[in-house]
Formats: structure tokens, C-alpha cells, sequence
């Protein structure tokens, strides 16, 4: 399982690495103002891919597990720092709506935290919380609970 976990975010950073140290003449797609290579939009859709961060029951702590898939974003923004994400905390069903937003945000600041400890400016992250709103998976279990205690990394007009 971990293995396979690995597999899949070397698969996203090794092309990454080649893709920020090459041009490309292809055509491009306008986000905001800021014109970007077929090649970076390939890039940005297999980062959306490994996107999610999961949380511990009442806990905003990033868990190791999740450096590589982190280090895989930061890795990305630096080299393209015209780019903007949207970091969205998110908490399960249970607590209060003001304590789930409050969670929420606590755990998108602790990405946003580690992204700019791993040099990406904080010009080009943002954060949001929608508590228990958006739920990754309806239920009332603790599988359901567990998929839906996350932070999800958005790019910015994706």
C-alpha cells in the first residue's frame, strides 16, 4: 500500500522536475492573466490527483505520511510561481458548525504552514474552511468521518 502510494507520487514528481526545467511551444491556457503550456496543465491535473490531506479526529496536525505528497506541490509552486492554490479545511459531522469551521481552518493552515516552510511563497497560497459542509462521503461511521477530516489543495482557476 505504500509502496503503490509512492509509485504514484514519484510518477507526478519526476515528470514534474523534467516539465519546470523545460519550455514548451504548444498551445496555452489563460488563468487569470498568466498564459499556461499544455504541459503545465498536465502537470496541474496529475497534482489534483494527489490533492487531499487526511486528519486525525479532532486534530490539524499534518501526519509524515504526507511529505512526499506535499513536497510533490511545493516542488511544483516554486517553479511556477505565477501559479494560485486554494487550500479548503474541511472537518466531519460531529462538533459544532463554528467549532468544525474553526478546525477546518486550522488544519488548511497547517498545509499552508508546511508549503511555505518547504519554500513556497505565501503570495500564492490561500486558505478556506467549510467546516462539515462539503462532506468528501456521506454516513455516520467512522470510515465516513475519516474521509471527510481533510484539506484539499485547489489550483486556482482548475
Amino acid at each position: 500500500m505504500q509502496f503503490s502510494k509512492f509509485l504514484k507520487v514519484a510518477a507526478v514528481t519526476l515528470p514534474l522536475i523534467a516539465v519546470t526545467a523545460c519550455t514548451s511551444t504548444g498551445s496555452k491556457k489563460v488563468v487569470g492573466n498568466v498564459s499556461l503550456p499544455n504541459d503545465i496543465q498536465a502537470q496541474i491535473q496529475k497534482l489534483q490527483q494527489i490533492n487531499t490531506v487526511y486528519f486525525d479526529y479532532d486534530r490539524y496536525n499534518v501526519k509524515s505520511e504526507y511529505s512526499t505528497l506535499l513536497n510533490s506541490h511545493a516542488v511544483f509552486l516554486r517553479a511556477t510561481s505565477n501559479l494560485k492554490v486554494t487550500i479548503e479545511g474541511h472537518a466531519d459531522e460531529r462538533g459544532t458548525p463554528e467549532y468544525n469551521i474553526a478546525l477546518g481552518e486550522r488544519r488548511a493552515a497547517a498545509v499552508k504552514s508546511y508549503l511555505q516552510a518547504n519554500g513556497v511563497s505565501g503570495e500564492q497560497l490561500s486558505i478556506v474552511s467549510f467546516g462539515k459542509e462539503k462532506p468528501a462521503v456521506l454516513g455516520h461511521n467512522e470510515a465516513a468521518y475519516a474521509k471527510n477530516r481533510r484539506a484539499v489543495i485547489t489550483y486556482d482557476g482548475f
